[in-house]
């Protein structure tokens, strides 16, 4: 584990080092999310529809001598916006996922009052993360979304809601919404919040058990992003708060769910360098885990946490001849402790406190498409774990 400690420490160091040494305007073409930064929609004056969509098709390999390889088409997603005229428009996303799974990600009305003032109402994206909000194949270098993405943050997160965004010409642009709170009733010690999710857009029914959600006690959010003075550097913050009594059995505890999440990014030239934080909190975890009846193993923590850093390099940038084709090697270190900090009722588990290796090559033959190769060594802090090693292959697209 020293070994690993090591490596995550000297990405951590480079990471630090490049944002602080260079200083100058950073990549056009971005693989990373943070390109959306400064893609305000222009609406079209007259009534006018449009399509789109995204979708990506993987094949995993675990490295263990007599695993069985597998290939999914993971999700088929489209997009259709209306634009009613200047000002005024309607934006949604239906999913197919795992060639089963029906859902709508996204479907809202939009007022555009001003850049600064958008209201928006329907089923939101919850804008906490960077991967939450902008999760297409294209606009991160791994083949599945980040760990830190799927549990803490439990991407692809939406619920119904109302709210407000827009940006400001100084570089700052903001979120805050009003959204249907999470159900605590199947969360679990392994997964943490991620169960909780009421998963408004679900065809087939969700927690609540009939295609809706139970709305007793409403969460807020906040997020800030901040494109800095120092060219190519953006950061940006978001706060999630929910009461968890949305439950259909009726049972109250009293907990709350607080989440925090820290990101940034920063671009120069050929090199892209991002870093993400995240901690939950939850209280009064000791009378939801007697609720849920979880046994002290799987209990839910009183605090998770956390991060990941990655650094990618385009080699097609060493061309004497500017090219729009992009050839990127990228590594990435993920680290959660989903059981950081315990009720005294639990027991501490090892096989929730896990790090994750990731590195690989993203070769982009267009801006919007993607192929990717990743090795990744996923392990935990269990004495008896063995780490284990993933072959995976990608196909990704959006328009």
């Amino acid at each position: 584990m020293n070994g690993f400690r090591y490596t995550a420490g000297m990405v951590i160091w480079l990471w630090g080092g490049w944002v602080w040494l260079v200083h100058a305007a950073g990549s056009d073409t971005s693989l990373a999310v943070w390109s959306h930064f400064a893609e305000e929609r222009v609406f079209p004056r007259e009534n006018r529809t449009f399509v789109g969509g995204y979708g990506e098709v993987v094949y995993t390999r675990l490295l263990d001598g007599g695993a069985v390889a597998d290939v999914e088409f993971r999700r088929f997603i489209i997009f259709l916006d209306h634009y009613f005229n200047s000002w005024v428009s309607f934006q949604s996303e239906l999913e197919l996922e795992h060639g089963s799974e029906l859902a709508l990600e996204q479907a809202f009305l939009e007022m555009r009052v001003r850049p600064y003032l958008q209201i928006r109402s329907g089923l939101l994206l919850v804008p906490m993360s960077i991967i939450n909000l902008y999760h297409e194949p294209t606009y991160f270098p791994t083949i599945y979304r980040p760990f830190l993405d799927r549990y803490l943050i439990p991407s692809t997160w939406r619920e119904f809601g109302v709210g407000l965004a827009g940006y400001f010409r100084f570089g700052l642009k903001y979120y805050a919404y009003l959204l249907a709170g999470m159900n605590s009733e199947t969360m679990v010690g392994s997964s943490f919040v991620r169960k909780g999710r009421q998963g408004g857009g679900k065809l087939k029914g969700n927690a609540a058990g009939n295609g809706k959600v139970i709305v007793n006690q409403p969460a807020v959010t906040l997020r800030l992003d901040y494109s800095t003075p120092v060219a190519g550097l953006q950061v940006g913050a978001a706060v999630y708060r929910s009461g968890l009594d949305n439950r259909k059995d009726g049972i109250k505890t009293g907990s709350v769910l607080t989440l925090v999440s820290l990101n940034a990014s920063y671009q120069h030239m050929a090199w892209e360098l991002t870093g993400q934080w995240v901690a939950g909190f939850l209280s009064r975890v000791d009378q939801m885990n007697r609720v849920n009846q979880l046994t002290p193993e799987n209990a839910l923590a009183a605090r998770a946490t956390g991060y990941n850093v990655s650094v990618a390099f385009d080699l097609l940038s060493l061309r004497s001849t500017p090219t729009s084709i992009r050839l990127l090697p990228f590594y990435m270190f993920e680290k959660l402790n989903l059981h950081d900090r315990i009720p005294v009722t639990a027991v501490k588990n090892g096989a929730y406190n896990s790090y994750h290796h990731r590195m690989g090559l993203v070769f982009k033959p267009a801006e919007n498409a993607v192929y990717k190769l990743e090795y990744r060594i996923s392990g935990t802090e269990l004495p008896e774990d063995v780490p284990r090693i993933y072959v995976q292959l990608g196909v990704g697209y959006n328009f």
